[in-house]
């Protein structure tokens, strides 16, 4: 899978505007970083290149069938 990227300094500075101190924030910003490291996501690029192998052997199927 492609890797995701998230701009934990961003997410601090928006957590401390919305009045979290900066140890809650960064403290969330790691929980949020760790659970999407450990998440098995797919990204669209992933799917759009499962999508191309799908048709591809499709059409190999069709063109096998004929």
């Amino acid at each position: 899978m492609t890797a995701i990227t998230f701009d934990t300094l961003k997410f601090v500075q928006t957590l401390q505007d919305a009045d979290f101190n900066e140890i809650q924030a960064k403290s969330l910003a790691k929980a949020f970083k760790d659970a999407q490291y450990e998440a098995d996501v797919a990204t669209k690029s992933d799917v759009d290149r499962l999508n191309n192998s799908i048709k591809s052997n499709v059409e190999r199927l069709e063109y096998s069938i004929a």
